[in-house]
């Protein structure tokens, strides 16, 4: 398979695919349970998985890796790779994530490692011996050379720290030498600057606002083409030992306005940030922001769509259907181009955006006011709607169900699911 990409998307054999991922953590689940929870993300209706990988585990003491059991990286991207799901790698050197020390092993200190994240030299000498030896297990296990790795992480975060940019420079180098796939950074702060090498692969971590995340993203690209990736969509919180108490979860409805919102923007790839919650097993549990005592708590699940004990929930049912929908819409709108025209839709406090590809037009309806609006879109006939304060909804046109099927007009969401010959429209709805 070759991957490349452009502006609006990544292509595969030059077929342009919407990714849908969620980040599953080998290192937080035992190694009995991958197959399940792989088959739960395939079952949700994503394309693609998502991991870090931590350098604290696979060489605990230096120069001893760790490649058996629950650490055998190799075997889950294998198994990733038996149930047809792509693989987004992000292995540092530094991962954030909630774990211990960012990834970096504790022995580093001892070989006079005293500058991270730097292009110190000792530093570097150190992340160059691990890389070479990472990287070189995501090379054979890359698209092209019949494994299912089709992007790679650069670092994580690394706008939230001041700027070294020899040491982004480096690694990228060090990435695109080992790697014929893409690779990218990940911005935490999209609304900022740095963290980056300018002309890069850029996506943005978000909690909310995917459309001015992806708007920046844009625009600190510049001329350089590349898909709108929404690297981390947060869909969960860690859980720290004094914060306070639970916090109340993300919901369904919350994190499906977001995807929503990404559609209308372009967004061409999403990571949900967990798919499926694990455990800080050991002392491995990171240390937050927030003072000495600011430890994550063992469990690492903050209401992902997967819980810690591999039960579905209200997000993970909300997802089988809402990604199997979008990825019906993908023809139609991957490629697809913005409309900036009048749009037939009333009343006027409506957020309105359009896209338009060939006869096919979706409209992305948006009501930012906190009372509910009752309206209309007429394009051949009217189409009338209600939207809660807040709601997001999304409305198509002449949109192409099978090859012999178009949708005249399509207020529901639906999926088309093929069975033999025989294409199964799925539709619904509120009662």
């Amino acid at each position: 398979m070759k991957i490349t990409f452009d502006t609006k998307s990544f292509l595969f054999d030059g077929q342009r695919k919407l990714v849908l991922s969620g980040d599953i953590h080998y290192f937080r689940l035992p190694k009995a349970e991958w197959k399940d929870v792989l088959a739960e993300a395939k079952q949700a209706g994503l394309n693609a998985i998502s991991t870090y990988i931590p350098w604290n585990v696979h060489e605990p003491i230096e120069g001893k890796w760790s490649f058996d059991g629950d650490n055998d990286l190799e075997g889950f991207l294998k198994l990733a790779k038996q149930m047809d799901l792509l693989v987004i790698a992000k292995p540092g050197p530094f991962i954030r994530s909630d774990w211990s020390f960012g990834g970096f092993p504790a022995w580093l200190h001892a070989t006079g490692v005293r500058h991270f994240r730097t292009s110190d030299a000792t530093y570097m000498a150190a992340v160059d011996k691990y890389l070479d030896k990472m990287l070189g297990v995501l090379a054979r296990n890359q698209v092209g050379k019949g494994g299912n790795v089709f992007l790679v992480q650069i670092e994580d975060a690394f706008d939230l720290v001041p700027q070294d940019p020899a040491y982004l420079r480096h690694l990228e180098n060090k990435f695109k030498k080992k790697l014929s796939v893409p690779v990218y950074f990940n911005l935490a702060d999209p609304a900022g600057g740095g963290g980056f090498v300018k002309g890069a692969l850029l996506g943005a971590s978000i909690e909310k606002d995917a459309g001015r995340a992806l708007r920046r993203m844009r625009a600190l690209a510049g001329t350089h083409r590349q898909p709108l990736m929404i690297s981390q969509l947060i869909t969960a919180q860690a859980e720290y030992w004094n914060d306070g108490g639970n916090k109340e979860p993300r919901s369904w409805n919350e994190v499906e306005s977001v995807l929503n919102d990404a559609l209308a923007a372009g967004g061409a790839l999403v990571n949900l940030s967990p798919f499926a919650g694990g455990s800080n097993y050991g002392e491995l549990a990171g240390r937050g922001l927030h003072g000495d005592r600011s430890f994550a708590a063992t469990s690492w699940d903050g209401g992902a769509p997967l819980s810690e004990l591999g039960q579905k929930t209200d997000k993970a049912l909300g997802l089988g259907l809402w990604s199997r929908w979008a990825r019906s819409l993908e023809s139609s709108i991957l490629g697809s181009e913005k409309l900036d025209e009048d749009h037939p839709v009333v009343p006027s406090e409506i957020d309105v955006i359009a896209r338009e590809q060939g006869d096919t037009r979706v409209y992305f309806l948006h009501n930012p006011t906190r009372e509910t609006l009752t309206g209309k879109i007429q394009v051949d006939e009217p189409l009338p709607f209600t939207l809660k304060p807040g709601e997001r909804r999304v409305y198509a046109f002449n949109l192409v169900v099978t090859p012999n099927l178009q949708a005249r007009a399509s207020s529901h969401p639906y999926f088309v699911e093929h069975l033999g010959t025989r294409a199964v429209v799925v539709l619904w709805g509120n009662p």
